[in-house]
């Protein structure tokens, strides 16, 4: 490719290894991968002094992951996400980095004791984080983080065994909002 170009492509096969004896025991058993197309939009701030290396090349990414992840509501869920990354380093000082993604998470058959508690279903969820951090110096930064996820889905169950109603007192929904907000700093002895 050319200079201020990158291609990623990985692929390869995920499987879980969840203890049977329960009701049901469902497994994760297929490809996973990602695809990503990278554009630096300036070339390395430090690249015209030898032996120094920077990660803090600003890019914008597209990309695509599909993987399973263990869940403590199901024995896992299955991850199809697509992604848009925007990362800019200003004036050697301030690094910003903007990311947002929708994924369709799927969940296998929720099984209970009793028996089937929820079919399998699909949630669609957005999630939108914004970084930044200012450097004093070349070692000492401080930075925040900002973030916002939600599980869009009309899903429920009750694990007592009746109507599968949200709202209901006793039902749980899988649909959620949350933000997050994390402040901190960074020394590199």
């Amino acid at each position: 490719f050319e200079p201020g170009l990158a291609a990623l492509a990985a692929v390869g096969y995920g499987g879980s290894f969840f203890e049977t004896g329960r009701v049901s025991t469902q497994q994760f058993d297929s490809i996973t991968g990602q695809a990503e197309i990278r554009f630096y939009l300036t070339d390395n701030p430090e690249a015209s002094e030898p032996g120094k290396v920077s990660l803090t090349q600003s890019s914008l990414a597209l990309g695509y992951a599909r993987d399973f992840e263990n869940s403590y509501i199901s024995d896992y869920t299955e991850n199809n996400k697509g992604y848009l990354n925007l990362a800019y380093f200003f004036g050697g000082r301030v690094l910003t980095n903007l990311t947002g993604s929708v994924a369709a998470v799927t969940y296998p058959i929720l099984y209970g004791r009793t028996g089937q508690l929820s079919p399998s279903f699909t949630a669609i969820r957005p999630d939108v984080t914004a970084y930044g951090e200012y450097r004093f110096t070349d070692s000492f930064g401080v930075n925040l983080t900002l973030s916002f996820g939600a599980n869009i889905t009309d899903a429920a169950y009750n694990p007592n065994g009746g109507a599968n109603t949200p709202g209901t007192p006793g039902v749980f929904s899988f649909a959620w909002n949350r933000f997050q907000a994390f402040a901190g700093a960074r020394w590199v002895m």
